[in-house]
């Protein structure tokens, strides 16, 4: 008789999308925040794998190939304002670290999205589709890539 094997895993994120997460909230203590917003979470993937990014960048904004220097110019205008924007207050300061609303929303999706397939790990690149996809954070990353 064979033995069947359970390939489920009770491991459901990357260890690259862990570090990204743990970057964000290093980030987020770093300039005073208390929420992880969909800018600070795009700087952290940029920041812990920038050759996805610019790989998925240049296809979907139909950029020239030479862009790490634009990732750079990016890297720098999210620190910028990371710095002077910190205009988002929580009513309670015991909760610690949370995320915004579109990134919790963001998050669901992906867990429903792999719901049905066979790989049950969420990985960098789904993480920076969907943010690549989000209309506000898509207008901003236009601009940065006019200015560039």
């Amino acid at each position: 008789m064979r033995e069947q094997k359970n390939h489920l895993t009770t491991k459901i994120l990357s260890n690259q999308l862990k570090e990204a997460f743990f970057l964000a909230f290093l980030e987020a203590k770093k300039n005073d925040n208390k929420s992880i917003s969909s800018k600070l979470l795009l700087y952290a993937i940029l920041k812990t794998n920038g050759s996805i990014a610019s790989r998925n960048i240049n296809n979907t904004y139909n950029c020239i190939p030479v862009f790490s220097n634009r990732i750079n110019k990016i890297l720098n205008k999210c620190e910028y304002e990371f710095k002077n924007n910190n205009k988002i207050i929580l009513k309670n300061d015991d909760l610690g670290f949370n995320f915004t609303r579109p990134v919790r929303r963001l998050l669901f999706l992906i867990i429903r999205s792999i719901k049905g397939r066979d790989f049950k790990i969420i990985t960098t690149l789904h993480v920076f589709n969907y943010l690549v996809r989000n209309k506000s954070l898509k207008k901003w990353l236009r601009e940065c890539l006019k200015e560039s």
